[in-house]
């Protein structure tokens, strides 16, 4: 998935989004106004995303990796283990470092290559 573009998956991430909405309106909802989303692997395809919404607004919240990589490998190790029967805690350390650390040079990158976003 790393070297595959994501501008099909961020159109039929749009269609869902509209489908919601739509159900909402269906159900007697207030129509959304506007959406978050609320995911650190959206920073890996900021291009992708930008050209599926060109109107959206990133937000880039920086946390120390030592505040937040417990929590998020013993999530990572939770769903693991759902399916597997053997986890091993230390790769699935060196793997979400090395996917955290991808994230924020993905990130930095189109943040260098766009000045034109607003910061």
């Amino acid at each position: 998935l790393d070297t595959q573009s994501l501008q099909e998956v961020y159109a039929e991430h749009r269609r869902w989004l509209k489908f919601v909405s739509w159900w909402r309106k269906c159900k007697g909802d207030p129509p959304v106004q506007q959406w978050c989303l609320k995911l650190p692997w959206h920073a890996r395809s900021l291009g992708a995303l930008l050209k599926e919404y060109p109107d959206a607004r990133i937000v880039h919240t920086h946390r120390a990796f030592q505040d937040v990589i417990a929590s998020w490998c013993s999530l990572v190790e939770a769903q693991h283990r759902r399916f597997f029967d053997d986890v091993d805690r230390e790769a699935i350390g060196r793997q979400q470092l090395e996917s955290f650390a991808l994230t924020l040079k993905r990130a930095n990158s189109f943040r260098d290559k766009h000045p034109e976003v607003e910061q």
